[in-house]
């Protein structure tokens, strides 16, 4: 089956197309895929693609234009745009089929705009559950500039980002398996939603789960301090697996 080509401006929703949702299975229906056309990105790619089979969910693999690349240059603007467009679909149809899908329901999407922003609004209009990055795992200059666009991505995202760093194994067919999960939590409701999916991944997987807590501000110096940020996790841990997260 042949992803729809779908374009969207800054993240809205095209209401003209029927966007057909794939049946619930899991909690994990609908993944996003964003893609840079990096190799950090590529690398990426074959996760998406395993825990879209194992899960039967619909794949949507996504690229953000900026805007203001496409401003200087020569020629039009708009027609820079639409052929950088044209470029963004045929090398993710290219990278869809390098990953041998098969029947497995995907689409492109392009979007125009802050990728941050952009990627957020797409989660939101496609009921996406999964949104994968790809990332670089450097340091310096480029390597902040590129985390705090994926610091951002999570910040903005209504549904759990998982990261995968440039570095680890590459995955194939259905052979996703977790080992060791760590989950971020700031107990927020938002929030649930990942620790409702880390749950049901370490369950699957028997896998340990480590929730984390950053205290932004606070240093746990003493052991008094130290024993009340571990309850406040134990509590929050608690209560989640009472509620049947």
């Amino acid at each position: 089956m042949h992803g729809q080509e779908i374009t969207k401006n800054d993240g809205l929703a095209n209401h003209g197309l029927s966007i057909v949702v794939a049946q619930p299975r899991s909690l994990v229906r609908n993944i996003l895929w964003s893609t840079d056309f990096s190799v950090p990105s590529e690398n990426s790619l074959p996760f998406a693609a395993a825990l879209a089979r194992r899960y039967g969910s619909r794949l949507y693999a996504a690229h953000v234009i900026s805007p203001y690349t496409q401003c200087f240059g020569p020629g039009v603007a708009l027609l820079r745009l639409s052929l950088a467009e044209q470029m963004a679909v045929r090398k993710m149809s290219e990278l869809l089929d390098s990953q041998s899908l098969g029947d497995l329901h995907r689409e492109k999407i392009v979007g125009l705009g802050k990728t941050s922003r952009v990627l957020a609004n797409m989660a939101q209009d496609f009921d996406i559950d999964l949104l994968i990055l790809g990332t670089r795992g450097r340091t310096g200059v480029v390597g902040k500039i590129l985390g705090a666009v994926a610091e951002e991505t999570i910040r903005l995202s209504p549904c759990p980002v998982f990261s995968v760093r440039a570095r680890i194994g590459r995955a194939s067919g259905n052979g996703v398996d977790f080992k060791h999960i760590l989950c971020a939590t700031d107990f927020s409701s938002e929030s649930i939603s990942a620790v409702r999916l880390a749950l049901e991944w370490a369950k699957e997987h028997s896998a340990r789960l480590t929730l984390l807590h950053a205290v932004e501000g606070c240093v746990a110096n003493t052991m008094e301090e130290r024993l009340s940020l571990a309850k406040m996790m134990t509590d929050f841990e608690i209560n989640s697996l009472r509620t049947g997260l």
